[in-house]
């Protein structure tokens, strides 16, 4: 792994675009939830301080807080938020009509890689989303993006 990471570090000094290269993993923990009442309540307990959640008829950045909800949005149908802990909640709307939420805790330790990356926000008064990806390593093709955690607004 110290011969993969120290080549990387050489390639990057030629092409300086290419974000920083990390060992490290992350612990993920998952809850169902069966109605909005159990997901609010669930979200809230996490204390999100950042991120974006996207509803049938309405999409908002947050900042700060959960927001107080509004009857008018519909239903939620999927969200990124970063916790008072600094972990990753993917929230995902499945078939049934309930709620996967996922959390993702870093890990400064692991036989994985991550980095970090920036993306344009749909408003640009947000700033820009950054996210840290995990890599691990797959005997045939090397290593493989694992999965992306939204880690907050710059």
């Amino acid at each position: 792994m110290t011969n993969l990471i120290e080549s990387y570090r050489k390639l990057r000094t030629r092409i300086p675009e290419l974000p920083e290269m990390h060992t490290g993993s992350y612990t993920m923990t998952q809850q169902t939830c069966t109605s909005e009442a159990q997901l609010w309540a669930h979200l809230a307990e996490h204390a999100p301080r950042q991120g974006w959640l996207q509803f049938q008829s309405y999409q908002l950045a947050m900042h700060g807080e959960l927001p107080v909800r509004d009857p008018r949005w519909g239903m939620l149908l999927a969200g990124e938020l970063v916790d008072a802990e600094g972990c990753s909640i993917a929230i995902a709307l499945d078939a049934d009509g309930a709620w996967l939420v996922s959390r993702f805790e870093h890990q400064a330790t692991g036989d994985d890689l991550w980095d970090e990356v920036r993306h344009l926000a749909h408003d640009p008064k947000t700033g820009t989303l950054r996210y840290r990806r995990y890599w691990r390593h797959d005997a045939e093709a090397g290593f493989v993006q694992d999965h992306g955690c939204f880690i907050g607004f710059e």
